[in-house]
């Protein structure tokens, strides 16, 4: 791994020779391990920092938690269904809200579980008629 992040910093284009410095990367131990037996510097990527922070907080909170786990419910499923995706386009058009697929969040980005609630929340009206509708 040493050997190609070696050859790979020989081969970025530079009108100068660029000298072995910081090496900006998320905290994976295999990164600093590597680093540190080339004798490189390390330093944190702040946006991973940031993300990381985010999502412990985002697990600190059981009723967090469980917001979270209905809302990717919902998400799954309006957007697995090709039923259920076209009676919430449906909806949507009937109550006057952009007709907008929902969008499912991805675990390791911590802004797509804001834009998953956004969403969720933006369509909140169509949601709950498509869930009365259920019953």
């Amino acid at each position: 791994m040493l050997h190609v992040m070696h050859q790979e910093i020989e081969s970025w284009p530079s009108p100068r020779q660029l000298k072995i410095g910081t090496m900006l990367t998320d905290n994976g131990k295999n990164m600093v391990s590597v680093l540190r037996q080339g004798r490189l510097s390390h330093a944190p990527c702040i946006a991973h920092v940031f993300n990381l922070v985010v999502k412990r907080f985002l697990k600190s909170s059981t009723y967090l938690q469980d917001i979270l786990k209905m809302g990717r419910k919902r998400c799954l499923h309006l957007s697995h269904s090709y039923v259920a995706e076209h009676t919430l386009l449906e909806l949507q058009r009937q109550n006057g809200i952009p007709q907008y697929r929902l969008i499912c969040d991805v675990f390791t980005h911590w802004k797509s579980t804001l834009h998953m609630l956004d969403r969720l929340y933006e369509q909140r009206k169509a949601i709950n008629d498509f869930l009365m509708m259920q019953f």
